[in-house]
């Protein structure tokens, strides 16, 4: 890893920190009104809210901003962009390849592709103990992100160590323009899914535990049932 290259502090897009509201450009204003009449717009428009590394800075920016950084998630302490001549480098020594990049970059020279954006976290080593305490822990970790608007979405073993979640490439971070212009039950479903995840990462790791993230309705039925009977 090079030295000379100084540690940026962590974006959180389209987000202005004194009024807390949308900060959108001229495209995406227009998109807000195209939505209503030409309903889904188009998805292209979108990309910038669902790039892998812009999803990271939104969501470890927000954590930052309030006071969570490290608390519910895998530390993250800014980003670096690093010049594409450490691609290969980093290639043959740790086996990575999908660099999210246009397919016409590999055309060029490293020097003259785009740089890396990177994200900078802890380095956790440690797997994750997957016992009833640390699930709890989990639990209560996800739901303080979701009560300040980060929603992980992508809930799996692999993307936790040491029982902290480290990857918000998907994750979906209010204000977003998506919950702006999808139908609510849509929105909703969105906000839910990592709580579905939640549950079933659980049974797959067979936590041996009665928490649960999400109930649904045959699961409050069954409980209301088994009250009944007792």
């Amino acid at each position: 890893m090079p030295t000379h290259m100084s540690l940026r502090k962590l974006l959180f897009k389209y987000y202005d920190d004194e009024e807390g509201s949308f900060a959108l450009d001229d495209d995406e204003q227009g998109l807000l009104s195209q939505a209503t009449a030409d309903y889904p717009p188009p998805l292209d428009q979108l990309d910038h809210y669902f790039d892998p590394f812009c999803n990271e800075c939104r969501a470890c920016g927000k954590l930052n901003q309030v006071n969570l950084n490290g608390e519910v998630a895998v530390r993250c302490h800014g980003y670096l962009m690093l010049s594409a001549k450490y691609e290969d480098g980093l290639n043959n020594r740790f086996g990575l390849t999908g660099w999210n990049r246009p397919s016409e970059e590999y055309d060029k020279a490293p020097l003259q592709r785009q740089p890396l954006r990177t994200i900078v976290k802890d380095l956790i080593l440690d797997d994750t103990d997957w016992t009833p305490r640390v699930a709890n822990k989990m639990l209560r970790d996800l739901k303080k992100m979701r009560q300040h608007g980060v929603y992980a979405m992508d809930l799996k073993p692999e993307n936790y160590k040491g029982g902290q979640l480290g990857d918000f490439s998907v994750a979906l971070t209010e204000p977003h323009i998506i919950f702006r212009i999808k139908p609510e039950f849509q929105t909703q479903g969105y906000k839910n899914q990592d709580l579905g995840a939640f549950d079933t990462m659980m049974q797959e790791q067979k936590v041996k535990t009665t928490i649960r993230a999400f109930r649904n309705a045959d699961t409050i039925k069954k409980l209301r049932s088994s009250r009944i009977r007792g």
